[in-house]
């Protein structure tokens, strides 16, 4: 079986061309199917030939096509062209298994994010073919060997450790800001209503004047400015599962 990739052409058909490449392909000696992957600009065009001894139309109504056993084609949409080889491969594997032909099956490690196979750092089982023929060419997983895993556990504690760290650093911070409070002066109308709002800008930039505490403003949780005096208590996204609280007071200059 052999894959292939066309690449957008103008002044003809893309999907002519992977057609007539998917035909060519079946002439090299020992090809007995052929599946040709184009991109037409909006989506990806899939042709699919064999000599007979492999359905392509079967493997290729598994991505929404048609065709007969010999001929086949089908289009996705909202893919890349690596993308749609994955899924393509998948179904071919589907296809096999099915049949009940063996596929071999090695563990690797992911290097990146694949979408519809796995997480970066993710440990699958994935086709030998697949893995040897794509994931290890492109440096998108290495295998599994004893090496592997060791420095992937090596790594893994390391990020383990420092996570561990944040925390407890974060949750020392959430207890200190129990205990104080910020003080923001605002001018106001005569209605006692604030001109403009405090913002969460204001609040991060009084905690570091005051308190000499650094704060990134996109983590302090206030759904609007408050717009009235009073004493406020707002939360802080300090860690994943670790909320500050702080008191904020709004008084008149």
């Amino acid at each position: 079986m052999q894959k292939s990739m066309c690449d957008e052409t103008k002044g003809e058909d893309i999907s002519l061309l992977c057609a007539k490449a998917a035909d060519e392909l079946l002439t090299i000696s020992n090809i007995t199917a052929s599946f040709v992957l184009g991109d037409t600009g909006d989506k990806i065009t899939i042709s699919g030939r064999s000599i007979g001894d492999i359905n392509v139309q079967v493997i290729l109504e598994k991505l929404g096509g048609g065709g007969h056993i010999t001929v086949a084609g089908a289009q996705l949409e909202g893919m890349t062209l690596d993308e749609a080889k994955t899924e393509l491969i998948n179904r071919i594997n589907e296809y096999f298994s099915e049949l009940g032909e063996v596929v071999i099956l090695v563990k690797v490690i992911l290097k990146e994010n694949i979408k519809g196979v796995g997480k970066k750092d993710e440990i699958i089982n994935a086709s030998d073919g697949y893995a040897r023929n794509f994931l290890f060419p492109k440096n998108l997983a290495v295998e599994a060997n004893a090496e592997n895993m060791s420095e992937l556990r090596a790594k893994q504690d390391s990020n383990n450790f420092k996570k561990s760290q944040e925390k407890e650093e974060a949750e020392k911070l959430a207890e200190k800001l129990s205990k104080i409070s910020v003080r923001i002066k605002v001018k106001t109308g005569s209605n006692g209503k604030i001109f403009g709002g405090v913002s969460s800008k204001e609040i991060a930039e009084n905690l570091e004047k005051e308190h000499n505490i650094k704060v990134d403003k996109k983590k302090i949780d206030l759904k609007e400015t408050i717009k009235t005096l009073g004493m406020f208590t707002v939360d802080i996204k300090l860690f994943e599962g670790v909320i500050g609280k702080i008191k904020v007071d709004i008084i008149s200059e």
